[in-house]
């Protein structure tokens, strides 16, 4: 099962971030989540990408999006 949906975060009419995401279930209790950026402020991706590991990352997520942070995506 692969799932793609697209998230626009922001004032209604000034969209300040569009990302594309991409769920892929491995297991029925494991998904591989894919996040891209494709349009708006890198700091608010980085800022959704820290809130989602803090609700449902684990160690390893946490890893390597601190090895990611200098990244400008």
């Amino acid at each position: 099962m692969t799932r793609m949906v697209q998230l626009n975060m922001g004032p209604k009419r000034l969209v300040r971030l569009t990302v594309s995401v991409l769920i892929t279930l491995i297991h029925p209790s494991h998904y591989l989540v894919e996040l891209n950026k494709s349009h708006g402020d890198s700091s608010l991706y980085r800022q959704l990408c820290a809130k989602l590991l803090e609700d449902y990352g684990g160690l390893t997520a946490t890893k390597s999006l601190t090895s990611e942070q200098n990244i400008d995506v």
